[in-house]
């Protein structure tokens, strides 16, 4: 049963949407519950729901995607998860998630804003991959569409789902830097994405905004210009939350950074330059940012201690690499300030002329 969830998970190509896209959708509910102190009952069932609908939203994303781009893969050279498969089994794996998707939408067909919304999250999904439309390859506006389709269009359907189901409607200047932070770090998101993959764009003839523009001077725009409007939108995220008590979440945040960079090798800049770099700010959305608005949600809830514990086992990875980044860290350059070399097995590789540095903290 393993290695099937296992197939499974890498067929839909889940460690690359699972963590990065479902916290910073959730992070929109917890920061509404926050702010309008909702019930503990309130915010988990809107977030399970999330859970629910998105994950077959994704899945089939990911599906239509690769199957859509089997003849260009193979133009460079890439792997693709469809590529010699059969023509029944690529319909039957791209419509299971599609018919899960028909059912949530049926689920939804009283709520006419979160519908919409839900319909749109899919047909932006469909429009970017499928030809004659084919948004991936029409420059700048596959660039456009990815962010809609897989940030903005996602948290205004979780603020839409949660004044549905609870009456709340979010306060206008939260929603705005909501929606701007998702805005921003989704398009910086594909457009570092798109900067990883383009040599095999070009050699697979698929015209991305990217792929046809000078690299650097992309680079240079997503960190003289798109960069700091992304941080001027999540400065104005934490006014508008308004809460200290996420301040020690966000400087902890800051700080790991920091000794990535500068400690363990690991480059954390605006734009990644290879897959080894870590994206600035990346675990403020998908880890501190959504547990801290937990946290403090908490504090006020004695019965909804739970859910920052729930959270972190529904999406564990960036608390796994955070943990194992700050081990590396403690291992390698405070313990020998203290204590001498790290370990014996240390001592005795310098005793024998071998060099002493510390492995790689990229998991």
């Amino acid at each position: 049963m393993s290695a099937r969830r296992s197939g499974l998970t890498a067929l839909i190509r889940a460690e690359q949407w699972w963590a990065f896209k479902g916290p910073p959708v959730l992070m929109a509910v917890y920061a509404v519950a926050l702010q309008a102190r909702l019930s503990t009952p309130a915010v988990w069932q809107a977030a399970g729901w999330l859970v629910a609908s998105l994950a077959p939203a994704a899945a089939y994303a990911n599906l239509l995607n690769d199957w859509t781009d089997i003849a260009q893969d193979a133009r460079a050279g890439k792997s693709n998860r469809m590529a010699g498969r059969p023509l029944w089994f690529r319909a039957a794996v791209l419509g299971a998630p599609l018919a899960v998707g028909a059912a949530c939408a049926w689920a939804m067909r009283g709520a006419a804003l979160p519908l919409a919304l839900y319909a749109a999250v899919l047909l932006v999904f469909t429009l970017y991959s499928v030809r004659p439309f084919r948004l991936k390859c029409r420059r700048l506006a596959g660039v456009v569409a990815d962010a809609l389709g897989a940030h903005l269009l996602l948290t205004l359907f979780a603020l839409a789902w949660v004044e549905h189901t609870t009456g709340v409607r979010a306060p206008a200047p939260l929603a705005a830097c909501l929606c701007a932070v998702s805005l921003l770090s989704g398009l910086r998101g594909i457009l570092t994405h798109q900067l990883l993959d383009r040599d095999a764009d070009r050699r697979g003839a698929v015209a991305t905004f990217v792929a046809g523009q000078d690299p650097w001077a992309v680079r240079r725009a997503v960190e003289r210009a798109l960069f700091p409007a992304e941080v001027a939108a999540g400065l104005a995220l934490l006014a508008a939350l308004g809460h200290a008590a996420l301040l020690p979440f966000v400087a902890a945040g800051l700080v790991l950074d920091d000794i990535r960079n500068r400690q363990l090798g690991v480059r954390v800049g605006a734009v990644a330059l290879s897959d080894r770099d870590q994206p600035a700010l990346l675990d403020l959305y998908d880890l501190w940012l959504p547990v801290g608005l937990l946290c403090a949600f908490a504090a006020r809830r004695p019965d909804a201690w739970w859910l920052p514990a729930a959270h972190l086992a529904l999406f564990p990875g960036h608390a796994i690499r955070a943990g194992g980044h700050l081990w590396h860290f403690a291992r390698w350059r405070l313990y020998p300030l203290f204590m001498g070399a790290p370990f014996a097995s240390v001592d005795s590789r310098m005793s024998r002329g071998q060099p002493h540095r510390p492995p790689t903290a990229q998991p």
